[in-house]
């Protein structure tokens, strides 16, 4: 072969190698190799450069310039380790609208692992934006309508408010899609819910008031197809036998319907109610002078919030609730035929 195609061979050789990749001194050593080489495309279209001459870091300023950095290979632990002995290991920041700082996509198992130094640190720390005194936001996809969010986990799920003390009027509160505050939780115990609370048993569950240390004592609620009140008292009847009984002022604006319920005490006599309830109150008659009354009445209530929801005493069962339970263990069934099965996100 004559040295004139040796010549041209080598040089498309020579060509097509550089073509392809430049290796960069990372340290400034004067060395490279596998073990300490970056290989940069030239679709970057760019050359690294040193942002200046102190080699105990990286100090590397890569250019996209349209084009992205692209690691791949394989490896037993992770593509890529960051270590920093001082400040952050890894900072991730996007100038165009909408988009995300980062995006991790895992092909199989969790998409991110995240640990602190113990538990009396966060593993996430969620600041908002770098406004002052901003929320910190968790969501699920924003461009998924039918987008759920699930907490998962295998022992107690555990919400922390007002974890630095530094009022007492912190909430855990549930909005709708109209910013709307429909259930709050404060940080005392109290809960405000907006709408129906729905239970198989309602239940007052203390400390036993005569073994409080030793003890628990519950009590349950009496239920009813309406939505009642219920108002009781005593009163001993004057000289004529009778008594009139106030209710509070609000009474003839939220009830209806009245139910009266009247027992002496300590005696007998043909006692009935003389008036009915007009301008608060009513009154007893045809009882015994210094007589005592137990009275009790019942109304069910008319004011504008009831009026609003809807309450059904029997509501049959739709779709997929039909033969379906919500409490199936009560009816001999699998957990299978729970109502919640198939409403899992």
């Amino acid at each position: 072969m004559s040295c004139f195609f040796r010549f041209l061979i080598f040089g498309v050789l020579f060509l097509a190698t550089s073509s392809q990749a430049q290796v960069i001194d990372v340290d400034g050593d004067g060395k490279v190799g596998p073990q300490e080489a970056i290989a940069v495309s030239k679709q970057w279209h760019q050359s690294a450069s040193k942002s200046d001459n102190n080699h105990d870091h990286l100090g590397q300023t890569w250019s996209l310039n349209n084009n992205q950095l692209i690691i791949y290979g394989s490896s037993p632990s992770s593509a890529l380790w960051l270590n920093n002995s001082n400040g952050m290991g890894m900072q991730a920041v996007s100038e165009g609208a909408g988009s995300y700082s980062a995006y991790f996509r895992s092909m199989e198992g969790p998409g991110i692992l995240v640990h602190a130094a113990d538990d009396s640190r966060p593993d996430i720390e969620l600041g908002g934006s770098v406004a002052a005194n901003d929320n910190g936001v968790l969501s699920s996809d924003w461009d998924d309508s039918d987008s759920d969010l699930v907490l998962i986990s295998n022992d107690t799920l555990e919400l922390r408010l007002d974890n630095d003390n530094n009022n007492n009027s912190s909430f855990f509160r549930i909005r709708n899609g109209g910013m709307i505050s429909i259930c709050e939780l404060s940080e005392s115990g109290d809960m405000n819910i907006t709408g129906q609370y729905l239970s198989t048993l309602k239940t007052t569950h203390v400390d036993h008031p005569l073994d409080p240390s030793g003890k628990f004592l519950n009590h349950f609620s009496v239920d009813s197809p309406e939505v009642l009140n219920i108002y009781s008292g005593n009163v001993v009847l004057d000289d004529k036998g009778e008594a009139v009984v106030e209710l509070p002022e609000y009474f003839e604006a939220y009830n209806s319907d009245y139910r009266y319920h009247l027992t002496c005490v300590g005696g007998y006599a043909p006692v009935y109610v003389a008036e009915e309830i007009q301008d608060g109150h009513f009154r007893i008659g045809g009882g015994k002078s210094g007589l005592k009354v137990s009275w009790e009445v019942t109304g069910v209530r008319k004011d504008p919030s009831i009026k609003a929801d809807s309450t059904c005493v029997e509501e049959a069962k739709q779709g997929d609730e039909k033969g379906r339970f919500l409490a199936p263990e009560a009816y001999s069934q699998p957990q299978e035929k729970s109502l919640w099965v198939d409403n899992l996100p």
